[in-house]
């Protein structure tokens, strides 16, 4: 079985071809902030991180990021921000 081709799409402004990644990471983005944003959706609550999970989720599913990246850059230590902003 063969993979699946990766559709490229000319864009004259990059100058050079774009992937559907770009269109796709693109369109999560803007989701991801306006969920971010809005804070709630009908009867929901969405507070940051659960935005911000969606969003990582969605780039995930829908192939932009690998899951191997996606927990490559988690960062468990999250003290080091606390301390970073502590001191400044």
């Amino acid at each position: 079985m063969k993979p699946a081709a990766k559709v490229q799409y000319e864009d004259p402004r990059v100058g050079g071809r774009v992937g559907y990644e770009f269109y796709a990471a693109g369109a999560i983005f803007i989701a991801t902030y306006v969920l971010i944003s809005a804070q709630t959706v009908g009867r929901f609550r969405i507070d940051r991180p659960a935005a911000a999970m969606f969003g990582a989720a969605l780039m995930v599913a829908l192939g932009v990021v690998g899951p191997v990246a996606a927990i490559g850059a988690i960062d468990l230590d999250s003290r080091r921000g606390r301390e970073r902003r502590a001191f400044k």
